[in-house]
């Protein structure tokens, strides 16, 4: 089953607290399980890679593979979170220093094991303020 996101995104998963509020969920056991595809090589040495989606920095970013090779639609990256966490949210941030190439859509599947995967539990597009409007 496939298991989509579109672009360079960096993920920011929250879990449902007892009183129903949003949490940040620790990511130190966290790693990515599988992707379709990372610039290894023409974002430098700290950027490009996938793993840099669930690193934390906001200074680091994931990127499709570019150089040589325009890898195609639509891209996924799955993550393997380390346990189970009841999820009520998610927030993708994406790369602050380009005003281009912004992921355009999502789709969000689930899975206890990274084999089988529930039905599309969310999907939407992204919708991104426009810099040149005043505020």
């Amino acid at each position: 089953m496939k298991h989509t996101f579109t672009l360079l995104l960096s993920f920011l998963f929250v879990a449902l607290s007892a009183q129903c509020e949003s949490l940040e969920i620790d990511r130190s056991g966290w790693s990515v399980h599988s992707f379709d595809s990372e610039e290894s090589n023409g974002e430098g040495p700290n950027n490009g890679r996938a793993v840099h989606a669930i690193d934390n920095n906001n200074n680091t970013f994931w990127h499709t593979r570019w150089q040589n090779y325009t890898a195609e639609f639509p891209h996924f990256i799955s993550i393997d979170m380390g346990a189970v966490y009841p999820i009520n949210g998610l927030s993708i941030r994406s790369r602050h220093d380009n005003p281009y190439n912004k992921a355009k859509g999502y789709e969000l599947y689930l899975s206890l094991d990274s084999e089988n995967w529930e039905p599309l539990q969310a999907a939407g597009d992204l919708i991104y303020p426009n810099p040149n409007d005043a505020d």
